[in-house]
C-alpha cells in the first residue's frame, strides 16, 4: 500500500521534528515517555479532583435542601397546612 505524497511528506516532518527535539533537549524517547506519564497522572488527580469536589457542593446542597423541605413538613404538621412559616436562619 503506497500512501499519498501528501501523507507521506508529513509523516517524514512529523519524524524530523520529534528527532530534532529529542536531540535538542537531550531527552531519550524512555525519557519522554516517563514525563509524559507523569503529567497524565497529575491531569487526571486534578480532573477528579475538581469533578469529586462538584459531585460534593452538588449533594452538600441536595441535603441542605432536603433538611429546610422537613422543617417545613413538619411546621405545617404541627401549624396546619394554610399556615406560613417565617425563615428564622
Amino acid at each position: 500500500m503506497t500512501l499519498p505524497v501528501s501523507t507521506e511528506k508529513a509523516l517524514e516532518g512529523a519524524s524530523y521534528l520529534a528527532g530534532t527535539i529529542l536531540t535538542l533537549t537531550g531527552f531519550t524517547l524512555e525519557e519522554w515517555f516517563g514525563l509524559i506519564g507523569v503529567l497524565t497522572v497529575v491531569a487526571t488527580f486534578l480532573v477528579t479532583w475538581y469533578y469529586k469536589d462538584r459531585a460534593d457542593r452538588r449533594a452538600q446542597k441536595a441535603d441542605e435542601r432536603a433538611e429546610r423541605e422537613l422543617k417545613l413538613r413538619e411546621f405545617h404538621a404541627r401549624h396546619g397546612a394554610g399556615a406560613t412559616a417565617v425563615d428564622e436562619s
